[in-house]
């Protein structure tokens, strides 16, 4: 008997991206599924009306009573599942018909594994760019430093046991909650990458830094404990990256005086970072030259 594949498809306004996305479920070669569609506390009829359009007895819908966010949205998706696997699918993101076969495979091959990612591909500067990680396991050092990126929660396929062990999305998180999640998980064991491309992100917003920051300190904060991970050296890294990361930010807001502070605060660990200080140095001529900053 197959395993039931629990889909989880977290959506808000986005009705015409919900429908390319559940069609991308639907046309999965595995086929033993539920798909569980959560309405984070959107008045979108549109939602309703894609539903009641595709009329596919695997498709489950929910709806939050109040708005909770993407991870709010996708808790209510585990808690309602029943099989032994979850998998993840943004409403602006789509699988290729052969993402879940090939996860459902590479698992059976690596029976040790507690999930898995593929490569995906991903819109960006109005081209497609193929993002295939040079790596066969996740690792904790990975997340950490930023070295290894999934696209998205839409790649990854997971034991559902897994959720109960490490406790589910963090709520409080508006940014980098993928990554504080998988740090929970890879504590507990190996996620495995398939270098084949199962996922399209249609890109990613990129939000007003009054959101990054603070976003970006709570994740910060959240996976202290997991620094003992890290050697020493790693250890300077993740926090050279830390500030100069928020001094990004400030740049982008013009605050000059609180991004040479955070610069300086990223020296300390780290004296010189090639692309990152380039990049760092672009949103300073901007901010400098430009009577708006740059979101």
């Amino acid at each position: 008997m197959k395993e039931l594949v629990s889909v989880v498809v977290p959506t808000y306004k986005r009705p015409q991206g919900l429908k390319s996305a559940l069609k991308s479920v639907l046309a999965q070669t595995y086929h033993e599924l539920e798909i569980l569609v959560v309405n984070d506390n959107s008045e979108e009829d549109g939602i309703h009306h894609i539903i009641k359009e595709i009329d596919d007895s695997r498709i489950h819908y929910y709806e939050n009573q109040r708005t909770k966010g993407a991870n709010g949205a996708r808790n209510t998706g585990i808690l309602s599942s029943k099989g032994n696997l979850i998998a993840f699918l943004d409403d602006d993101d789509e699988w290729l018909s052969q993402k879940l076969e090939w996860q459902l495979s590479y698992l059976n091959h690596h029976p040790d594994f507690i999930g898995v990612f593929s490569a995906f591909k991903i819109h960006e500067s109005g081209r497609w760019k193929q993002h295939k990680q040079p790596v066969s396991t996740l690792t904790m050092r990975d997340c950490l430093l930023n070295t290894v990126s999934i696209g998205s929660s839409s790649s990854l396929l997971i034991q559902r046991k897994v959720f109960d062990q490490v406790g589910l999305w963090d709520e409080s998180l508006i940014r980098q909650q993928d990554k504080e999640l998988l740090v929970r998980i890879l504590a507990s064991g190996t996620i495995g990458h398939d270098p084949r491309i199962s996922l399209v992100v249609n890109g990613h917003n990129d939000p007003h830094p009054l959101k990054s920051i603070p976003g970006h300190q709570v994740y910060f904060s959240k996976v202290q404990p997991y620094l003992n991970y890290l050697n020493e050296a790693d250890k300077s890294k993740f926090h050279s990256f830390h500030f100069r990361r928020l001094c990004m930010y400030y740049l982008r807001l013009g605050d000059h005086r609180k991004a040479l502070a955070l610069y300086r605060s990223a020296l300390k660990f780290q004296k010189f970072h090639l692309r990152k200080d380039a990049k760092n140095l672009l949103y300073f001529m901007r901010s400098v030259f430009t009577t708006k900053p740059s979101f």
